[in-house]
């Protein structure tokens, strides 16, 4: 574990861009539809128009009648990101994004792309930063080998194991937060096979500790939470 600033990696903001282009539906009825790219990947080639304010949006209409593609994203402001993620209200099967694979983007580059309005998104709240959490597939504790891959007795990467099912299966209400100039990047190894480690982010703002989980469970965004003293005591110690 070392301390390290803020720099670029599958949590960070991605690049958005988009095309207009019409088609003409039942009845020759013109509608405008957008071919939306994500890295400079074309990934959703008949989106319904939106701009930066909206809280639901869809990326995949239907080319026929232009009406009943599903509102299945939410658009949510998380401190100085814009997140995009599966609407927790609609079944998985209908979700354009799975629990886990939450895009988000820097907001400042988010309004030159889309427009004005960002700043009247609703923010991310509790309820949905919870069910993205709990629909994703935390290992078991026993699973852990290590934090410090140099320890052979290091037992901290089980405890951080036990302490994230307790963390995300807890009732504590979630909030959003402003990343902290310095964080802990912590890995923790896993006896599966196949299965890439677990990484969360840690830092600190003042008394408030900022968690940011960048895998096995991931949420790109910067947030904490109401804890108990136990729970805070135990992230103490096995992320500082």
């Amino acid at each position: 574990m070392h301390l390290k600033s803020p720099q670029m990696s599958s949590n960070e903001p991605n690049r958005l861009a988009w095309e207009e282009y019409t088609l003409e539906l039942e009845g020759g009825f013109p509608m405008p539809f957008w071919r939306v790219s994500i890295n400079g990947v074309a990934r959703w080639p008949e989106a319904r128009p939106f701009c930066a304010s909206d809280g639901h949006i869809k990326l995949g209409e239907c080319t026929i009648c232009g009406n009943c593609g599903l509102l299945n994203t939410i658009v949510r402001r998380a401190g100085k990101s814009i997140v995009w993620l599966g609407d927790a209200a609609i079944e998985l099967s209908c979700r354009e994004f799975a629990p886990g694979e939450a895009l988000c983007f820097d907001v400042s580059e988010y309004l030159k792309v889309i427009g004005h309005g960002s700043t009247f998104l609703p923010v991310l709240n509790s309820r949905e930063i919870r069910a993205e959490l709990q629909l994703q597939s935390i290992p078991d504790p026993r699973d852990g080998l290590y934090r410090d891959p140099d320890s052979t007795f290091d037992d901290m990467g089980r405890k951080m194991l036990a302490l994230s099912r307790d963390i995300i299966e807890g009732g504590a209400e979630w909030t959003c937060c402003e990343p902290p100039a310095v964080y802990n990047e912590i890995r923790v190894g896993l006896e599966l096979p196949d299965v890439p480690e677990v990484i969360w982010r840690v830092g600190a703002q003042g008394d408030q500790i900022c968690l940011q989980f960048v895998a096995l469970p991931r949420l790109p965004a910067w947030v904490t939470a109401d804890w108990s003293t136990d729970i805070r005591e135990r992230l103490r110690e096995v992320c500082f």
